[in-house]
């Protein structure tokens, strides 16, 4: 396949970057390939909304072990692999959407094989109606990842991961004569424990002179509390909202701001 590959590394980050485009038309299956060498390699992946353990049932897993499919798992922001020792790497993901579990097939899941083969295109499916043929008439794609070697599996560190390879900081020249920002460190808010990821803040459906919304994310396996405070003025009051933000609770504001209390893989 004719393609170009841009490999990023950083002097001071712990990260590599691959960028990958593909510039012809394809009709078959066509995929990348992450292979590492570890030993009874362990592999976590976010599903939509969950963060799930790429083995059977009967293995301590998330995938039944009966009426299932094997062979493309679901890839949002990340997949990380470990090995034995507990040393591995997240696999940030920007704009695929399955991958390969090493040789996995429609039957089996094979977690011994330490490859992750990510899917770029094809139809993968069995027939020869299914899918868009030659991609729909596309010739160009484009796939965006980043790897970081990890001495241990943390769920919220393989989110932030991602997060932080997918939402790149951007920057502007701020001008004027009277500084009304500190010149260091400013933040619109602050969340007292890094494990509670801030997922979303926005104004709300009906304007930000209705508020403000925030929506937190415990992707780790411990309850975790904290306080989420605004600035510079303080949260002076707050309610519990549904997804669609509709209005449920009045929600307690203390000095340090909103306290929050999320279960393991709460939103």
């Amino acid at each position: 396949m004719r393609h170009t590959t841009r490999v990023t590394l950083y002097a001071s980050l712990s990260r590599v970057d691959v960028t990958n485009e593909i510039t012809e038309g394809f009709d078959d299956v066509q995929t990348w390939s992450f292979g590492f060498d570890l030993e009874s390699p362990r592999v976590r992946h976010e599903e939509v909304g969950a963060v799930l353990d790429a083995r059977l049932d009967s293995q301590g897993g998330h995938y039944s072990s009966r009426n299932a499919r094997y062979d493309w798992l679901t890839l949002n922001h990340f997949a990380d692999i470990s090995g034995t020792d507990g040393t591995g790497v997240t696999l940030s993901n920007a704009d695929c959407y399955y991958f390969r579990l090493g040789d996995s097939t429609v039957e089996t899941l094979d977690t011994a094989t330490p490859r992750l083969t990510v899917l770029a295109g094809g139809r993968v499916a069995n027939g020869p109606h299914n899918g868009w043929p030659d991609q729909g008439g596309a010739t160009h794609f484009l796939q965006r990842f980043a790897l970081r070697p990890q001495a241990g599996y943390d769920a919220t560190e393989a989110m932030r991961t991602a997060l932080e390879h997918q939402n790149p900081l951007v920057a502007g020249r701020v001008s004027g004569s009277a500084a009304a920002l500190p010149a260091d460190v400013f933040s619109a808010l602050s969340i007292s424990d890094p494990r509670a990821l801030l997922w979303a803040f926005k104004p709300a459906e009906e304007g930000i002179q209705a508020g403000l919304i925030a929506r937190l994310w415990n992707v780790s396996e411990a309850l975790v509390t904290g306080d989420l405070q605004l600035m510079p003025a303080a949260v002076s009051g707050a309610r519990g909202v549904t997804h669609i933000e509709t209005d449920e609770t009045t929600e307690p504001v203390g000095p340090g701001g909103l306290a929050f209390s999320l279960r393991p893989q709460q939103m």
